[in-house]
């Protein structure tokens, strides 16, 4: 498959995403991503790998959808935050609209508007 090179292996689960490694090995050198890496689906469109871009954004959209909001940080081996507070990022949305704009699929508008909600819900000020 297609970007499968980039899938790590955990216990049974095969996870989609691109870890952080270290820059002369490639060994992995961490068990997380942060919310900053939610933009990287957004730079995918913008290259044409719409495809791979929806399944990089798939991941960042169930970590969303589990805790209400993108987490600072996520490790995808305990499937636990390690920094539980989101700093109201705009990544994740950057990139949900621009899988919209590239595929005109309405889920990505329903993905936008649950983001709304819960940023609502969750980040108003009284």
């Amino acid at each position: 498959e297609k970007g499968g090179d980039c899938l790590i292996e955990s216990s049974s689960d095969r996870i989609p995403i691109y870890a952080n490694v270290h820059m002369e090995t490639g060994d992995v050198m961490n068990s997380w991503v942060d919310s900053l890496s939610a933009f990287f689906s957004g730079l995918q469109v913008l290259s044409g790998d719409v495809i791979e871009a929806a399944c990089n954004h798939a991941l960042y959209y169930a970590i969303w959808r589990r805790f209400g909001a993108l987490p600072e940080r996520f490790n995808w081996k305990t499937k636990l935050p390690d920094a539980a507070f989101y700093p109201l990022r705009p990544e994740l949305v950057e990139s949900t609209y621009l899988l919209y704009r590239a595929t005109r699929n309405p889920f990505y508008l329903h993905v936008g508007s649950e983001i709304l909600e819960s940023l609502e819900k969750h980040s108003r000020a009284k």
